[in-house]
């Protein structure tokens, strides 16, 4: 996560217009990030809520439950990983009041250190916030034309990544997870620039709708999940085919259902779930 913040920092930084209105900046993020942020959430409580009928899930949901997951603390309800989203709204609701970088870097520093409770996700947001500074001053340093060859740092932050994780394991220090963080995010950009002049066609494909892929692939796993429970296969103890069966349709399914969106081109189910327009 720290990975696909400091991403996001970066892609705010190329895109975002300061001359853009405060309020118009919003409603777009409003719609980019909370629009299928809710409309995702709903559709995972309506097949749960049918599941418990159904065939029986270990922890129904009530409404009560989803209303609270939905607007106070996404990241201990029954979709956690959408907490990103909103933690990420919120970023976007903060950053443009800061016009000095190195004084949100600072600040940014300071609350990671901080202990907030975990309503309306402010302890997320005092983690990750770091990390997409970081990626937005990476783009400030990379567009002043300072070039800088990173490619050969994938082995020496791998090796030191594993090291620390061993060592962090035995004396647990929140120093230990902001280094480990930072990286993992050497470690991947690394590696991506040792093989960005591939011709990996499939990625690029897939990148393209990456998040289509984020927000409803839950809901394909999920379908895969209730699906083995209602029939039961026998792997012979080859618990990593199910795995494998949840990978593939958790990609597969939101892509070939967005390309079905697009093939018919349902504008409006489209800016729903995925909060953008069908080009």
């Amino acid at each position: 996560m720290p990975l696909f913040m400091s991403i996001s920092g970066y892609l705010y930084a190329k895109h975002h217009n300061s001359s853009n209105n405060y309020l118009s900046f919003i409603k777009g993020k409003a719609k980019r990030l909370l629009l299928p942020y809710i409309s995702v959430m709903g559709i995972y409580y309506i097949i749960k809520y049918l599941s418990s009928i159904t065939i029986g899930v270990n922890t129904p949901i009530e409404i009560e439950s989803f209303l609270y997951t939905l607007f106070v603390n996404p990241y201990g309800g029954f979709v956690s990983f959408l907490w990103y989203v909103y933690v990420l709204f919120l970023i976007f609701l903060i950053v443009p009041f800061f016009k000095n970088l190195p004084l949100l870097l600072s600040v940014s520093f300071i609350i990671y250190f901080i202990p907030f409770p975990s309503l309306f996700c402010l302890n997320m947001l005092s983690e990750h916030l770091v990390y997409f500074v970081l990626g937005l001053l990476l783009y400030k340093h990379l567009s002043k034309g300072k070039k800088f060859k990173i490619s050969f740092l994938f082995i020496p932050s791998f090796v030191l990544q594993i090291l620390l994780y061993l060592l962090s394991k035995q004396a647990p220090n929140i120093m230990f997870d902001f280094t480990l963080a930072i990286l993992g995010i050497l470690t991947t950009y690394s590696f991506a620039k040792t093989i960005t002049d591939r011709k990996l066609s499939l990625l690029r494909y897939l990148g393209k709708y990456s998040s289509e892929i984020y927000f409803m692939h839950i809901i394909f796993i999920l379908g895969v999940v209730t699906f083995s429970k209602t029939f039961p296969f026998n792997f012979n103890g080859q618990c990593y085919v199910q795995l494998i069966i949840e990978l593939v349709a958790g990609i597969a399914g939101p892509l070939l259902f967005a390309l079905l969106l697009r093939y018919l081109n349902i504008k409006k189910l489209y800016l729903i779930f995925f909060g953008k327009n069908i080009e």
